[in-house]
């Protein structure tokens, strides 16, 4: 039995990363307060507790579903966190609607907070890929038409990146002083590129 009680966690691991039903020992050996808890504190939809039990059915095994769901309330109150909405935000993460109430609702504005931190600071990212594979680019290429193209490309590029660190910025600082971030106008800054497949046509020549 102790035994048993040392591999719960690792089990409990197992079940959250894995879209799997439940195993017939998994049903038997899992503290369904534990699970709930887990679940809740990882943003699971109730929905699930119906997938375990239609997976422990088939063993004529019944779930805790009390245990489970007080758990999964445990959980969620960790969860259901001001600070966990930005930051689940602005890792991209997905958020199912699971936080009720008046902190549901502040719970999702501060998520779309979050999400358009998250959708400026791609936007660095890409522009700084899209610099050094311009650069790159030019390493020994000896079409000096090609070149100058990348050349402005990587210009421009520079000059988008500082404009987006600028924005990046000022909705950070908007968020962190409980407002709304400005407007951002995502990817807008592709339109602009001078000569967009010049990279490409300069792999021709490689």
């Amino acid at each position: 039995m102790k035994h048993m009680k040392r591999a719960l966690p690792l089990l409990l691991v197992l079940l959250l990363s894995s879209c799997a039903t439940l195993s017939e020992s998994e049903c038997r050996a899992i503290d369904w307060r534990e699970l709930g808890r887990a679940e809740g504190a990882q943003g699971y939809e109730s929905a699930r507790l119906g997938s375990h039990m239609d997976a422990c059915r088939r063993y004529n095994i019944a779930p805790d579903a009390d245990a489970y769901r007080v758990g999964r309330e445990e959980g969620l109150r960790q969860y259901c966190t001001l600070e966990n909405a930005l930051q689940l935000g602005i890792n991209g993460s997905g958020y199912h609607q699971v936080c009720g109430g008046e902190n549901g609702a502040q719970f999702a504005v501060i998520y779309r907070r979050g999400t358009a931190l998250r959708a400026v600071k791609n936007d660095i990212q890409e522009v700084q890929g899209l610099i050094d594979s311009a650069r790159r680019a030019q390493d020994g290429l000896k079409d000096l038409d090609l070149y100058k193209q990348m050349d402005q490309n990587a210009r421009y590029l520079e000059r988008e990146k500082s404009f987006i660190q600028s924005q990046y910025g000022q909705a950070e600082r908007a968020v962190n002083a409980g407002f709304d971030p400005p407007y951002y106008d995502d990817g807008g800054w592709r339109s602009g590129i001078p000569y967009p497949n010049a990279v490409r046509e300069a792999e021709k020549y490689r």
